[in-house]
């Protein structure tokens, strides 16, 4: 595989990855699959009647750990917002409790796949006090564990 890698290439590497690693995925959602879960806000957001719902590329479990991802082919700040917001404003506590019922949870991770270019990951690494972690992917399909201080990813 040469070149850039798309969005979907990104989650399948990265599911395959998290899999070999022992993670259970709980669900995934590929750019205009429809297979991924929607989590609705809990307080309704005025003017927005859908854009305020999330659908996260991949939500996996290990061990108590849950990992929610955002993935791209390249650095998106916007997405990266999105990851904070999911870490900070506890806007959709009740669908994530759904979608993690009959899991011991103990701890929830937010962050950012991405396909694993010199400029893209510079700017990830610039922003990362956004997120939990950051991967990355090569096009070989190598996953790089950029950024990772919880060790979520040994």
């Amino acid at each position: 595989m040469a070149g850039r890698m798309t969005e979907e290439q990104v989650t399948k590497a990265l599911l395959h990855w998290l899999e070999e690693h022992g993670w259970e995925i709980l669900c995934f959602d590929f750019p205009q699959s429809g297979t991924g879960v929607c989590l609705q806000p809990d307080e309704p957001v005025p003017g927005s009647k859908n854009r305020a719902m999330i659908i996260p590329d991949i939500v996996a479990w290990k061990a108590g750990a849950v990992v929610f991802f955002e993935n791209k082919s390249r650095f998106s700040l916007a997405d990266l917002v999105k990851v904070h917001s999911l870490r900070t404003a506890n806007r959709y506590i009740r669908g994530i409790q759904a979608l993690l019922n009959g899991y011991q949870v103990c701890d929830i991770h937010y962050g950012i796949g991405l396909f694993r270019s010199a400029k893209d990951l510079a700017k990830a690494m610039e922003n990362r006090q956004m997120a939990d972690f950051i991967l990355s992917v090569e096009t070989d399909r190598e996953v790089h564990k950029d950024y990772d201080p919880k060790g979520l990813f040994r």
